[in-house]
């Protein structure tokens, strides 16, 4: 049975979600699996991968994403003067 590393929420949880299920992907790259009750639908080589050192590098990526959002987000605010 494969594993998926899901990224999608890693950086509001903290966690890197594991799924063990029975899924094949399809052409369009889009893999489901149930979460609870409900079916979730992830996007392969975007927010779920099959092997735990692309997922790393991916919320690495995106980690590092957010930090220069923030900072500019921050320069801006910085800047602003109320009048």
């Amino acid at each position: 049975m494969p594993e998926f590393f899901i990224t999608k929420y890693a950086l509001k949880d903290g966690k890197l979600q594991v799924f063990s299920q029975d899924v094949t992907i399809p052409s369009n790259h889009r893999v489901m699996l149930r979460i609870g009750d409900y079916p979730s639908f992830f996007t392969v080589g975007i927010d779920a991968f099959t092997d735990r050192e692309s997922a790393m590098a991916a919320i690495d990526k995106m980690r590092k994403r957010e930090i220069q959002s923030l900072k500019k987000q921050i320069a801006k605010l910085e800047a602003m003067k109320v009048q």
